[in-house]
C-alpha cells in the first residue's frame, strides 16, 4: 500500500468514527430530552392532582361547617307507643 491509500483509508475510517459518535450523542440527546419532557409533565400532573385534591377537601370542609345540625329522627311509631305505656 502506498502513503496515499493509507491515509485514505485511515480518514475513511476516522469520518466513520465520527459518525458513530454523532449518532450516539444525537440519540443521548434525544433521550434525555424525553426523560425532562416526561419528567416535567409527570410533575405538573402530580401537582394538578394534589391542587384538585386540597381544594375538593377545602370545599367540603367550608360545606360541612355551614350545614345546620340535623335534628334527632322521630322515633318510630312501635318506640312511641312503649313510651306511652
Amino acid at each position: 500500500m502506498t502513503a496515499k491509500s493509507e491515509d485514505f483509508l485511515l480518514q475513511a475510517w476516522k469520518e466513520q468514527i465520527d459518525l458513530g459518535l454523532r449518532l450516539v450523542e444525537t440519540v443521548v440527546d434525544g433521550a434525555i430530552k424525553l426523560q425532562s419532557d416526561w419528567t416535567r409533565a409527570n410533575a405538573e400532573r402530580c401537582a394538578a392532582y394534589w391542587r384538585a385534591l386540597y381544594e375538593a377537601e377545602g370545599h367540603a370542609g367550608t360545606e360541612l361547617a355551614q350545614r345546620p345540625a340535623k335534628p334527632k329522627p322521630r322515633p318510630s311509631r312501635r318506640a312511641r307507643a312503649r313510651a306511652a305505656k
